[in-house]
């Protein structure tokens, strides 16, 4: 995992990708768009140590298509009996 500090760092480098894509539209409500990701972006703030990491939950979350087929059933077996 990464620290809070390079987490932050890219989640800033993320608002300042969207700003120059905003700056470069001709979209009428582009100036709008802009003044509110800089607010955003100037707003966040990172609390607590710079330095913590963040990691996955251990075990991550089944991704999908990794759930067991077993487990629908035996969940769809136990709704069945409820009607019962």
């Amino acid at each position: 995992g990464k620290t809070t500090q390079e987490a932050m760092d890219l989640s800033l480098a993320a608002w300042t990708r969207w700003i120059d894509y905003w700056a470069g539209s001709a979209d009428p409500y582009a100036s709008q768009v802009i003044q509110w990701l800089v607010h955003d972006r100037d707003g966040q703030k990172l609390f607590g140590s710079n330095s913590a990491r963040v990691t996955t939950p251990a075990p991550p979350p089944p991704e999908a298509g990794e759930i067991p087929i077993s487990l629908p059933l035996i969940t769809g077996y136990a709704l069945s009996l409820l009607f019962f």
